[in-house]
């Protein structure tokens, strides 16, 4: 089954002067373990050593990767999951 791409209309200008079209996607629900620390953390991430403040989320990501999540981004991306 060929999954189709909505153009939302938008566009944002690349480097090069060209328009890059925009498309609408959605998330894919995927389970992911985190916690919500409640301290200043330093955490590596694939991309080096990132920071996080008290209050952030620690995600580990599908891969096995770690990286902070601010409060607000984790709110309204995630929700708990269930147990099984």
């Amino acid at each position: 089954m060929k999954k189709t791409k909505v153009f939302i209309g938008e566009k944002v200008l690349g480097k090069n002067g060209f328009d890059i079209p925009l498309f609408k996607y959605v998330k894919k629900p995927v389970e992911i373990l985190a916690a919500r620390i409640s301290a200043p953390f330093e955490v590596h991430t694939l991309e080096g050593i990132m920071k996080g403040r008290a209050g952030d989320w620690l995600i580990r990501g599908i891969e096995g990767e770690f990286y902070p999540c601010k409060h607000r981004v984790f709110k309204k991306t995630y929700e708990p999951g269930r147990i099984k």
